[in-house]
């Protein structure tokens, strides 16, 4: 059984010429015990579920 899932996760950055398509449609599954390096992208991949 999975801690957390998320399904169809999109990701964007605004920039000074628009939009920045970072992510689409990714599809995450944490597992109990499983460990996160921390690192950029956990941290970007995370922050919407964080909401």
């Amino acid at each position: 059984m999975a801690l957390l899932e998320i399904q169809g996760l999109k990701t964007h950055f605004k920039t000074d010429d628009g939009w920045l398509r970072a992510g689409r449609d990714v599809d995450l599954s944490v597992d109990a015990g499983a460990v996160c390096a921390g690192g950029r992208g956990s941290r970007v991949a995370a922050s919407p579920s964080r909401r």
